[in-house]
């Protein structure tokens, strides 16, 4: 069969392999399936096919006094005189919207080989701030959608509990893909991009009906930029629901990013793994009940508190007490894999390290502020503030009664990945630490934090090639050494094997979080990276069982969160206690 584009008028038809498509100047109103007959996209009646969308955030669609004219008695299209839509050839097309002072454009073109629609914007402003160029799909009620974003939700048109809401990749848009699903068809757009260009994803909901926005955004900073785009989007549909969409975007992973072989390194207790441990101390009497209550050897403990310094103080200094060597003495003897935790990114700005790299302090793209885990303080109310940051700390389990007081004045600042400086002190301290406890892996604090920041690019890296070369020195450094992280990401997950999960909701987790939960994330990265539980999995935790279902939905490796008073309180790691028996079920019916 001949694919093709034809151009009639303003309105491109597509005949491809599985699907035709219609593009009613840029828009995609229309994709259906060949084998199914399902429908994906629709026609909107408002909206415009491409957005410039600007660092305040700021989104412009049809530029004012651009389009005098109209189509059909129809304001919201834009006249002929704005709007050209050209072939080039049977197998490409070029669509292009000319303003006083924007243009926009979309090349497209059939992948002759995939059957692949592929689509490029790009934008130019006279207005200075430009951040991406937006390309929106509105998609048919009856479609779900199915988003590796925020570590995997849905989205229907029988709930309503997702707000309007934007993804940067690869921090909270974990993979560059989304899936719509109708019946057992479903179409995918996605991106094989392997240069780490900054993109996001925008989910519109009106009336309970869903437009995607799929952006090109660009490299910081954006003070005085004019252009955007770069990123060329796939579009194809697939027989056998939102799976095997996701088969294809796993097959092209696991060649684009030589998965195999990064595999091969790791040691093979990982795969043996059948219980996570978050948040441990190094209280002895933990491994003593836990080892009551599960085999040794298939549980993973991630250990938080261990350093001569209090958490998340003076990096990246990484001493260990006394009571942290004997700890892991005694782990190993046993058979737990403990893994200590480190910060990937964060310096704090009392150590002298600060002084010599402070330039490379990552600030925010709009106001250039300063970036760290930090809240900002309000001198007139800072008593009101530091109440209000005990209380919640402390309710969360954050922070110990003890440190509470200091809290609001730590400043962990975050530092530019991409500075060879940094990278060299904290591989250094951490294998050295890792060397000193005998310590199987570490876990990395804040991975998923790769957003597009000032200054963009330092040495040549963006924070996503600063990430990813990270764990590439370290794997050179110890190929032995497990690696773990916060949240998983495409780029996250090549070098790691464990990673925690923030669930929608998280930290506030309810019945209804269930139903937008969905395992895409663990499905993408199966058989490579497991997630981990992060929060409310702990035993006495009143929403325990909301955690656990949002958690096994997902596809998560069950989880006990072990705070201090798990190990201290004698009832707690025991058989019969409620808690602890919902997730040593969970478990069990996971090695089932």
């Amino acid at each position: 069969m001949m694919i093709h584009i034809r151009v009639q008028d303003q309105t491109l038809f597509v005949e491809s392999l599985h699907f035709t498509a219609r593009l009613e100047g840029g828009m995609l109103v229309s994709l259906v399936d060949r084998d199914t007959g399902a429908e994906f996209c629709r026609s909107a009646s408002t909206g415009f096919p491409l957005d410039l969308v600007y660092m305040n955030r700021e989104s412009v669609g049809v530029e004012l006094g651009c389009a005098p004219e109209v189509v059909a008695g129809d304001p919201t299209r834009p006249s002929a005189r704005f709007l050209t839509v050209k072939s080039l050839s049977p197998g490409a097309a070029r669509v292009v919207y000319a303003g006083n002072n924007t243009e926009r454009e979309l090349f497209i073109r059939l992948d002759q080989e995939t059957g692949d629609l592929c689509i490029r914007p790009s934008g130019q402003s006279a207005r200075r701030g430009l951040m991406a160029i937006r390309w929106n799909i509105p998609f048919v009620r009856e479609a779900k959608l199915v988003l590796p974003s925020r570590n995997g939700i849905e989205v229907t048109a029988d709930h309503d509990i997702l707000p309007p809401l934007r993804s940067e990749w690869p921090s909270h848009w974990n993979a560059q893909l989304a899936i719509a699903e109708v019946g057992h068809a479903a179409a995918m757009v996605h991106c094989e991009d392997t240069t780490y260009k900054y993109k996001a994803l925008n989910l519109l909901r009106e009336d309970r009906v869903s437009t995607l926005g799929f952006e090109s955004e660009q490299i910081a900073p954006l003070t005085d930029n004019r252009a955007a785009g770069g990123v060329e989007w796939r579009i194809n549909t697939y027989r056998g629901g939102w799976q095997a969409a996701a088969d294809r975007y796993r097959a092209w992973m696991e060649n684009a990013y030589q998965l195999t072989k990064k595999r091969a390194q790791r040691p093979d207790w990982t795969q043996k793994i059948s219980l996570a441990v978050s948040w441990a101390s190094t209280n002895p009497q933990l491994l003593d009940g836990l080892a009551r209550l599960h085999p040794p050897e298939e549980t993973l403990i991630h250990l938080d508190h261990w350093r001569t310094d209090p958490y998340d103080i003076n990096y990246p200094v990484y001493d260990p007490t006394p009571a942290t060597r004997a700890y892991l003495e005694k782990a190993r003897a046993m058979g737990f894999k403990v893994i200590p935790h480190f910060n990937y990114f964060g310096c704090c700005k009392g150590h002298p390290l600060y002084a010599a790299i402070q330039d490379w302090h990552l600030r925010d793209l709009i106001r250039n502020e300063p970036q760290g885990w930090f809240l900002p303080i309000d001198w007139a109310g800072l008593d009101a503030q530091m109440a209000a940051d005990r209380a919640r700390n402390q309710a969360l389990g954050w922070v110990p009664p003890e440190r509470a007081e200091k809290h609001p004045f730590y400043r962990l600042a975050y530092m530019h990945l991409g500075l060879a400086r940094w990278r060299r002190e904290l591989e250094d301290n951490l294998v050295a630490a890792c060397d000193t406890l005998q310590a199987p892996g570490a876990f990395l604090d804040q991975t998923y934090h790769t957003w597009n920041s000032n200054p963009g690019v330092v040495e040549n890296m963006t924070m996503v090639e600063g990430l990813h070369l990270l764990q590439e020195e370290l794997a050179a450094i110890r190929p032995e050494l497990v690696l773990a992280g916060e949240c998983l990401t495409e780029i996250s997950f090549q070098r790691q094997s464990f990673a925690q999960t923030h669930p929608w909701g998280w930290g506030d987790m309810q019945p209804v979080h269930v139903q937008a939960a969905h395992p895409i994330c663990s499905y993408l990265w199966s058989g490579h990276t497991r997630h981990i539980g992060y929060i409310e999995l702990e035993p006495w935790n009143p929403r325990l069982d909301v955690s656990i279902a949002i958690h096994s939905k997902m596809g998560v490796l069950p989880t006990l969160v072990a705070r201090e008073r798990t190990a201290v309180e004698a009832d707690i790691l025991r058989n019969d206690h409620p808690g602890m028996k919902q997730i040593l079920d969970w478990a069990r019916r996971e090695r089932k």
